[in-house]
């Protein structure tokens, strides 16, 4: 029991008995405990407090905004959040604001896709600094190359935009000094007659 709220898990020798005990400690935000013993980055940091980790990363939310943690291990019960009136998307959601992706821990050890929230009864997590995307290329070639591609892009969770090269003025120009040439035959006003436009401008609609 803690000015939080009341956790509740039975006693595991299965006797249906709730475990209650009251213990009456001191506390201290992360923040302020790190700021006070001059600690500026943790590697690793376990949260293992009966449901209450929503309120640990809420003490911690300079340490998180700096990305100062690299990773944190947290266990979701469900039972336990149902006790202080929490659910598991509360943990999930800071982390995420403050740029930290979260992912399950399997019972073979790997790490799993990522997750925002659960529903499991019981389950490891471990979260850290979400990796950014600065700049990326994709080059496609032909329509097939688009279509089959563009339920990928779909899930893409950032802006992006297309770069299509119509000529050989810019992006290609090395090729026109090895006396490569875009033939008018294939192309009106630098837009092939491929299909390659049409697809595109479908695809845009979308």
């Amino acid at each position: 029991m803690n000015s939080i709220g009341r956790p509740q898990m039975l006693v595991p020798q299965g006797s249906g008995q709730l475990i209650v005990k009251i213990e009456i400690i001191a506390a201290i935000k992360l923040d302020s405990f790190c700021s006070e013993n001059n600690i500026e980055y943790m590697d690793y940091l376990k949260i293992d407090v009966e449901g209450a980790k929503t309120d640990v990363l809420y003490g911690a939310e300079k340490l998180l905004q700096n990305k100062s943690i690299r990773y944190i291990l947290f266990q979701i019960v469900q039972k336990i959040l149902e006790g202080l009136n929490h659910n598991a998307k509360f943990t999930f959601d800071i982390l995420m604001k403050n740029g930290y992706e979260c992912h399950p821990i399997t019972k073979e050890g790997d790490i799993g896709q990522q997750v925002c929230d659960s529903n499991c009864f019981y389950e490891n997590y471990i979260a850290f600094p979400m990796v950014p995307i600065n700049f990326f290329t994709i080059v496609l070639n032909w329509q097939l190359f688009i279509q089959y591609h563009i339920e990928i892009f779909k899930q893409i969770p950032f802006k992006w935009h297309w770069h299509i090269v119509a000529d050989l003025n810019h992006d290609t120009s090395w090729s026109v000094e090895l006396g490569v040439k875009v033939n008018h035959e294939i192309h009106k006003n630098g837009l092939s007659y491929d299909g390659i436009p049409r697809c595109i401008r479908t695809t845009i609609s979308r």
